[in-house]
Formats: structure tokens, C-alpha cells, sequence
């Protein structure tokens, strides 16, 4: 316990976490030149009241890690919060790399002003008491007012501006998707009256305002829903390190400092870096079948952070140095593969 209270309190290491950082973001950043990073806030640590503010790169069911910085509840969605973040950011990404930061409605204009500032292109949705207007015009409307004209079919509105105190030019695209049918099964014994059910469910059934400084050229409507619909993979790898069931259980961490907080995200993701590792060489061998509970064999059952969580802890899979560097490429070539921007999606 003191080697571990020693080890978050290291002054040195504390300084050389970007640089842990920067090797990371080179490997699953090596070949992309524009990834899709998702980013969102999530409170990590309720009764410490510590936020994390994550950025991770797109893939196909699970995003993965790319940096995460600890911050107190008092700076949750800050601009002093958000230009650290995206400073850091900048300072561990490759220099030939333009990301596409795709983030969700809690962050607003000074973000994606941001974000701008650095060279890089955005993609949010817009909801509440936002305004819009035409271009060189002042005839402000609430962003609601586009909802009806939205369909199944994603369109693109043009360049608009929004917000009118903090105006920005930006491209609007409206998508409505079908309705899944899905309904609320939350237990009586879990806080069954707990607001955030509904908040959820009134998200899910408005049209998708989607706002973007991507020229109009570079994509589709339809590619741009679908980029924008990967950004719930974030919330599966936030699940993945908090929940005591189904991940690392830093939801159980006393800890108070954000700072110490810091070193435990990063060892959490050199965990689950290794879990994805394991993973995917478990998927090349056909040891997903072992732990499934059925015999779907047309889907993975397991996400490959749980199967290789699943691997390593049963001592009769042997995995070998050379086994991860292959994973390591593999898992490179799907990061390419589903998280390039200018991709075929």
C-alpha cells in the first residue's frame, strides 16, 4: 500500500505522463492522419467530486483511450478546463495529424472555437435554447425549429450560424433515426424514479441537429450521421473503467487528489491497453468461443477488452511477446480502419 501511495505521489512521474501519453497516441495514431476522436466528460469519482474529460479514438464497437485528464467538479466544463485538455492533447499527437474531434451537446461554441484555433475540425450536436440563422443575417431562430423538417434520410441545411451572443459559421445537418422501439427496464430497486431515464429518453427521440466546420465537399450527410453515431463507444470504455462488475473498478477509488487521480488513469490504461492486446489475439485464435455462454458464432458475444480481462486471467491461454506485437498490428489496422475520418464508412 505504501509502494502504491509512493508511486501516485511521484513528482517525477507526474511530469513524465504526457510523455507515456505521446508514445501511446503515436501507435494508435501511426498511419491515421485524421481519426475520429471522440471526447466527453464523465464523473468518475461522485463522492470525491472528480470529473474526467476523455478523449479516445473511434473503432468498430469500443473506442480506445487515447489521453484522459482528472479534473475537480468545480471546473466541469470550463474553458479553462477545456483549453488545458486540448493543449495537452495537441502536445501528444503526432505533428502530421488533424484530428476530427467529435463531441456531444454539453460543449458549446468557446469549444469548438477551441478547437479551431489549433486547426482541427469539429463535430457536435446542437440542442436546447440554441439559435441559428442564415449567413449575413439577422433573423435568429430556436434551433428547434428544424426538428420537423428532419427524416430518415440525413441532409445537409448549408452553412448557418450559430449562437447568437458567441455567433460561428458552421455546416447544419438534420437526421431523425427510426424509432428502436426500446423501453425503460430499470429496476425498482435501483433509483427506478431517478430523473436521468428521462433525460435520456427525451434525447433519443429528438431529431439530430449535427453542426460541423468540415467543408461540405470532404463528406456526405450520411457519412457524417455515421461518424457522429460512434460517439456512444466512448460511454462502453467509461463503463469499462469504472464499474466494479464489468471493469477495473476505479469507482471504488478514495482518492481525492486529481492529481494522484491522473497516475491511476494512466495505469488503468496501460491495463486496458494490454486487455485489448490479449483480446485480439484471442479472437485470431477462436478462444472467444470458450467463454460465451451460447453459440452465436456470426457476431463477437464479448467485447475484446472483456475477453482479453477473460484471458489472462485463466492461467491455460499462454501468450507469448510475439503474440502482442501481431495484436499490436492488428489492432493498428482496425484503429485505421474504423477510425479514419476521410475512411470509407
Amino acid at each position: 500500500i505504501k509502494r502504491i501511495d509512493r508511486l501516485l505521489g511521484n513528482r517525477h512521474l507526474h511530469k513524465e505522463r504526457l510523455a507515456v501519453y505521446r508514445w501511446h497516441a503515436s501507435f494508435i495514431c501511426s498511419g491515421n492522419t485524421m481519426p475520429i476522436v471522440l471526447v466527453d466528460w464523465s464523473d468518475i469519482r461522485e463522492q470525491k467530486r472528480l470529473m474526467v474529460l476523455r478523449a479516445s479514438v473511434a473503432l468498430h464497437g469500443r473506442s480506445v483511450t487515447l489521453y484522459e485528464k482528472a479534473f475537480p467538479l468545480s471546473e466541469q466544463c470550463s474553458k479553462k478546463a477545456h483549453d488545458q485538455f486540448l493543449a495537452d492533447l495537441a502536445s501528444i499527437l503526432p505533428s502530421n495529424t488533424t484530428p476530427l474531434i467529435v463531441s456531444d451537446a454539453g460543449f458549446k461554441v468557446p469549444w469548438y472555437k477551441s478547437v479551431e484555433k489549433l486547426g482541427w475540425y469539429w463535430l457536435s450536436r446542437v440542442r436546447g435554447k440554441v439559435q441559428y440563422a442564415d449567413l449575413g443575417a439577422e433573423n435568429w431562430k430556436p434551433i428547434s425549429n428544424l426538428h420537423d423538417m428532419s427524416s430518415s434520410h440525413s441532409k445537409t441545411l448549408g452553412y448557418k450560424r450559430l449562437t447568437k451572443s458567441n455567433p460561428i459559421s458552421c455546416q447544419i445537418l438534420l437526421y431523425k433515426s427510426r424509432s428502436k422501439g426500446r423501453k425503460n427496464q430499470r429496476s425498482t430497486r435501483t433509483h427506478c424514479h431517478h430523473p436521468s431515464p428521462k433525460i435520456y429518453s427525451a434525447s433519443a427521440k429528438e431529431p439530430w441537429v449535427l453542426a460541423t466546420n468540415l467543408p461540405v465537399e470532404i463528406r456526405t450527410p450520411k457519412q457524417l450521421v455515421n461518424i457522429y453515431s460512434k460517439r456512444m463507444q466512448i460511454e462502453e470504455t467509461f463503463r469499462d473503467l469504472k464499474s466494479p462488475a464489468y471493469g477495473l473498478g476505479l469507482r471504488h477509488s478514495r482518492t481525492s487528489s486529481s492529481e494522484r487521480f491522473d497516475i491511476m488513469l494512466l495505469i488503468a490504461l496501460m491495463l486496458q491497453l494490454t486487455c485489448w492486446l490479449a483480446g485480439v489475439h484471442a479472437q485470431k485464435q477462436g478462444w472467444d468461443k470458450h467463454f460465451q455462454a451460447n453459440t452465436v458464432r456470426n457476431r463477437n458475444v464479448l467485447s475484446t477488452v472483456r475477453l482479453g480481462m477473460e484471458v489472462l486471467r485463466h492461467s491455460g491461454y499462454t501468450i507469448t511477446r510475439e503474440d502482442l506485437l501481431v495484436a499490436a498490428t492488428l489492432l493498428a489496422q482496425n484503429l485505421f480502419t474504423h477510425g479514419y475520418a476521410l475512411g470509407k464508412l
